[in-house]
């Protein structure tokens, strides 16, 4: 999985990794001349709306998706020195930044990165994310597609597709001069 792959890369280059997308902190860690970031959270985010359906969101702010975290890298010569995070809560009407946020412990986020190395964590995560994905299917039908659907995000689809098949390309070219070094 991702700690596995990163860990793996650090191993044989220095390197700044942030993972992203889980909308959740997922811990810290540093390996090596790299620092690695699983997922930093939200930074700001808010419920989502498409342009055309104002009615329900798209995405819904949850508790749980109000804290985020900034992450701090010094880099010398080429390798990372020292790392942090600075954790970020949304506040109702405020963003409270490092210890103006109360109850955020990085140690518990790290520590869930040890379990993460276990098999019945990747079988339990899978899980979670196959029922999440069945969950948004049920209540994404034809018809919640097409209210959503227009020519800007057509364009979107078309760009991302476009950029993913350029960046593993890219990233599968840094891999094999990286095997090359060993």
């Amino acid at each position: 999985g991702k700690l596995k792959s990163a860990r793996g890369l650090a191993a044989k280059t220095d390197y700044v990794y942030y993972g992203h997308h889980p909308h959740v902190i997922q811990g810290h860690e540093t390996v090596g001349g790299s620092a690695i970031f699983y997922s930093l959270g939200n930074f700001l985010f808010d419920d989502v709306y498409t342009q055309r359906d104002h009615s329900a969101p798209l995405i819904r702010l949850s508790e749980a998706n109000k804290t985020g975290a900034i992450g701090t890298v010094e880099i010398r010569n080429g390798s990372v020195v020292s790392s942090a995070v600075t954790p970020i809560y949304l506040h109702q009407d405020r963003i409270l930044i490092g210890d103006d946020v109360h109850d955020f412990d990085m140690a518990v986020y790290n520590a869930h990165l040890m379990d993460a190395l276990s098999e019945p964590y990747d079988h339990h995560r899978a899980s979670l994310i196959t029922d999440y994905i069945a969950s948004r299917k049920r209540m994404r039908n034809l018809k919640w597609y097409l209210r959503r659907l227009n020519s800007n995000s057509l364009g979107i689809i078309v760009k991302a597709r476009k950029n993913a098949k350029l960046y593993q390309s890219a990233f599968a070219s840094k891999l094999d001069r990286l095997k090359g070094k060993t």
